[in-house]
């Protein structure tokens, strides 16, 4: 057998070149080899060299590693490797996403507290001044304001008339001006 049936040209130009020019051993030579049957498989050479005495090559070991099964595995490793850290990244965005979403049902979850806080508060006071005063105090600290107020529409004068003002302590610069 030829080793021209098996080895492709430039592959065995290489080997030898390096063999007989180099004076040096192949090994991990990473070629394709046609079967007999037709198919290729993806091998690994090392070719070593036995010199006589006047530094001739007398005999060539050639031993050939099928690492076709090897080649396709570490194909699919990289594939998955690449779907894991795409779904890596989806699930940290996702976690992100997460924490984002408990903090704000966090947040309304107080806001439905306060809520029903200024309801009992409402319900429990009968003064008019007392539950304008609530809603306008509690409204301020649901909406995160510093400033509330509170006017009411007049049909009459179709007109809003102010009624009140949070915090209290503004009231004087208010009405000074």
């Amino acid at each position: 057998m030829k080793l021209e049936n098996f080895i492709q040209k430039e592959d065995l130009h290489t080997i030898f070149n390096r063999l007989i020019e180099e004076q040096q051993d192949v090994r991990n030579y990473v070629t394709t080899l046609e079967m007999v049957d037709g198919q290729k498989k993806v091998v690994e050479l090392s070719v070593a060299s036995h010199v006589d005495e006047s530094n001739l090559i007398k005999n060539v070991i050639i031993t050939a590693i099928d690492i076709t099964e090897k080649i396709q595995i570490q194909r699919e490793i990289l594939q998955n490797q690449s779907k894991l850290q795409r779904i890596n990244s989806e699930l940290t965005q996702k976690t992100k996403e997460l924490a984002r979403l408990s903090e704000l049902n966090q947040k309304n979850a107080s806001n439905l507290a306060k809520l029903i806080e200024t309801t009992h508060q409402m319900m429990r006071s009968l003064d008019t001044n007392e539950i304008l005063r609530t809603m306008l105090e509690n409204g301020c600290q649901l909406l995160e304001a510093e400033i509330g107020l509170i006017y009411i529409y007049d049909k009459t004068k179709n007109d809003f008339i102010f009624l009140r003002l949070s915090p209290d302590s503004l009231l004087f610069i208010w009405l000074k001006r």
